[in-house]
């Protein structure tokens, strides 16, 4: 991203928004490595109940 687009979506749609849209990109490759580790446990303790 270059700063020009960066200040054109900060004046179009605000500061906020454009701040939680990038968090939003950052943070969805931790989401996903967290989903995957849950489901590993959830399978883990499945097989401990047994």
């Amino acid at each position: 991203m270059d700063a020009q687009f960066l200040i054109q979506a900060i004046s179009t749609v605000g500061f906020p928004i454009v701040m939680s849209g990038y968090l939003i990109t950052r943070m969805e490759t931790t989401i996903k490595d967290l989903t995957i580790a849950v489901n590993a446990l959830t399978i883990v303790s499945e097989k401990g109940d047994k």
